[in-house]
């Protein structure tokens, strides 16, 4: 238990690193996101790097230029501050945080667990 703790925290402070492109995003972030997915009782590791990479090219900063979808698995503004507050997460609920790879991971893990699927993403599995 305490090993699997000491592997989570690593990942996450290592998603958590700046990155300019694509390339250097997705090796750090992309472990964080099969390690959060790996065990999920929906989906697959496998089908949430494919919809983060379709939604965001792994950039953590990415914006859609047709709406207010930003980040990782793309949050419009609306959606991300609902959702923050759906699960008692009322301090993350600023639109700031959709930036953070760790916490916009953690959130689509909730939220594609309760739909039973990645119904809320234009980029599916």
């Amino acid at each position: 238990m305490f090993a699997e703790l000491v592997v989570a925290w690593i990942l996450m402070m290592n998603a958590r690193t700046p990155c300019e492109t694509s390339e250097q995003c997705e090796t750090y972030i992309r472990p964080y996101v099969e390690f959060v997915f790996e065990d999920h009782p929906v989906t697959t590791a496998d089908a949430a790097v494919q919809v983060a990479w379709c939604e965001s090219r792994w950039k953590p900063w990415a914006r859609n230029r047709h709406s207010t979808a930003t980040g990782l698995f793309q949050y419009l503004y609306g959606t991300w501050h609902a959702e923050a507050h759906y699960w008692g997460w009322d301090e993350l609920s600023d639109p700031s945080h959709r930036f953070d790879p760790v916490l916009m991971t953690n959130l689509t893990y909730k939220v594609v667990e309760r739909d039973n699927g990645w119904r809320q993403w234009q980029c599916k599995p």
